[in-house]
């Protein structure tokens, strides 16, 4: 595995870089048309390989409020679409008042072994599943079996990312995200193989058909990223609203994704009858980490203060004889 500043090849610098890394350690460049289209590629050809080397390359959880474990019993133990978490944990009532707040398997003391670059150890949950502060010690909080996502795990060997790297995390999950979509779409015509259903008369849609349309979703979100990061905050008065808008699009492309992920999923129902995704569930489980993190990449590393923006869901798009996507657009910076 190569090491952070290898992790991908970037540009040689010749952009305007909007975000300058934290003071005292080198941070991540500048996000950039050549970053996303590296990371969307990445996400493409290896959807969970992509998510393990970001994580375990950058912490991106470093920011977030860190509950240090009581004693040295924490247990992390994989399960189906991620891990589940025993142990008791020091958790402060300043760390309440956030919303996340991550849960460490190592106490960060002189005598711990650091981390295996290659092994989660921390581990981001809503301080709502939190059980109640109760008993001679409130802030010990116990857990037996608590359930944490594959995409809301992250090492703390890694490289951690600051506030202002935000645009960072959500370009590069972003990027990811979709192209596991993409890859989700493309392999649609593979179900055709072994399922005489699809090939039926009068079956809605062909394969071929269900593909082109989700896959125009995912191209139409990629080219309004792309057209947004090349014009590089120019048509801002300030780089915080080009954070705003770019922080908008992102939630926007993360419904997109989940939306061709819901309807691929369906699509795939349809033609094994029910039975589940059949050949593509390997790749389903694949992309089940980015799918999880892009739902709330931007509260994780939130943007600035003042973008309260929410986005809220929306059906997924119904596959379509009739007619195709609706283009996505690149909104414009707000004017002042």
């Amino acid at each position: 595995m190569t090491g952070p500043s290898r992790e991908i090849p970037w540009p040689g610098g010749r952009a305007r870089r909007l975000h300058r890394p934290s003071a005292g350690r080198p941070g991540p460049p500048s996000p950039s048309p050549r970053l996303f289209e590296g990371y969307e590629h990445r996400g493409h050809t290896d959807p969970a390989a992509a998510w393990t080397s970001f994580t375990m390359t950058w912490d991106w959880a470093a920011q977030l409020p860190r509950a240090l474990p009581a004693d040295r019993g924490a247990v992390c133990l994989p399960a189906e679409a991620g891990y589940l978490i025993s142990g008791t944990w020091h958790v402060t009532d300043e760390a309440r008042r956030h919303r996340w707040l991550t849960l460490t398997t190592s106490s960060g003391g002189s005598g711990d072994r650091p981390a295996a670059m290659d092994q989660p150890d921390t581990f981001v949950v809503a301080t709502r599943a939190l059980p109640r502060p109760s008993g001679p010690a409130p802030e010990v909080v116990r857990l037996d079996g608590l359930h944490v996502p594959a995409g809301f795990v992250t090492g703390s060997a890694a490289r951690p990312l600051g506030d202002r790297d935000a645009p960072f995390l959500w370009i590069a999950v972003t990027a990811m995200a979709l192209g596991a979509a993409r890859r989700l779409a493309e392999s649609l015509p593979g179900l055709a193989a072994g399922a005489p259903l699809a090939d039926r008369p009068g079956f809605p849609v062909p394969p071929q058909s269900a593909a082109a349309q989700l896959g125009a979703l995912t191209r139409a979100e990629y080219a309004a990223l792309t057209a947004r990061l090349r014009d590089g905050g120019a048509s801002c008065a300030r780089p915080a609203e080009f954070d705003k808008v770019l922080a908008a699009q992102i939630r926007q492309a993360g419904l997109r994704v989940h939306q061709v992920a819901v309807a691929a999923y369906e699509y795939a129902l349809s033609v094994t009858e029910g039975s589940g995704p059949g050949p593509l569930e390997p790749l389903f489980s694949d992309c089940t980490a980015l799918l999880q993190h892009i739902r709330y990449t931007t509260e994780f590393l939130p943007c600035p203060p003042g973008d309260d923006a929410g986005c809220a869901d929306g059906p997924h798009p119904a596959i379509s004889s009739s007619r195709g996507p609706e283009p996505a657009s690149a909104a414009p910076c707000p004017v002042r």
